[in-house]
Formats: structure tokens, sequence, C-alpha cells
């Protein structure tokens, strides 16, 4: 069973890259993503926000992207990323999940 879960979305906060104790590249984030989707033949938009956390290089890609968001009025372009990775609980024994980040793909400029 693939439970991989890919994403497009904006990256919209990012902390400060820091270094686990095995120094390791490590950097929490907080992604939004905006869609349409099909449920029960009707469409239904999808907007939401969700934590994110990526290790090593991953990391240091997320570090490169540019701070957007998606809802902004700005008429700005914003760059809309693939994102692929997992949920997994925040802490142990958390019941709130985050996206492990574990691949970027295909960063886009949209607007």
């Amino acid at each position: 069973m693939n439970n991989r879960l890919q994403l497009t979305a904006v990256v919209i906060a990012r902390d400060s890259l820091r270094y686990t104790p095995a120094g390791l590249a490590a950097v929490e984030f907080e992604l939004e993503h905006r869609s349409t989707q099909i449920e029960a033949d009707a469409a239904r938009l999808v907007q939401l926000n969700l934590q994110a956390i990526s290790f090593g290089a991953v990391a240091l890609q997320v570090m490169a992207l540019p701070l957007g968001a998606a809802s902004a009025d700005t008429g700005q372009a914003v760059q809309v990323v693939q994102f692929e990775g997992f949920l997994a609980p925040a802490r142990k024994g958390a019941r709130l999940s985050i996206f492990h980040v574990t691949a970027v793909h295909g960063a886009q400029a949209t607007g």
C-alpha cells in the first residue's frame, strides 16, 4: 500500500533553517493549498493550510522557495509547487498531524 501524499501548494511561512543533533538540515513551514475538487458529481472549493517539515537536501530546497500566498489579491505571481511526502503525528502521542515533505517538484509561477 502506498500512503504517499502529493499536494500542490504555496509556502506561506517558514522558520529558520536549523540542524538536528545528527547534523541534518531541518525546516518547519506552512503550506497553503487551493483547488477545486469533484465530490458526488459537484465541484467543491478546497482551501487549507497545513503545517509541514522537511529534512536534508529537501529542507534546503524549501529554504530556496519564495514565500507567497495563493489567496492574496495582489496580482503578483506566486510560486506553486508540488510537494510529496507523508502525514505523521506532530509529536509522539499527538492527535494533530504534520506533513513530512520528502520531495519538491515543478516550481511554477501563477497569478
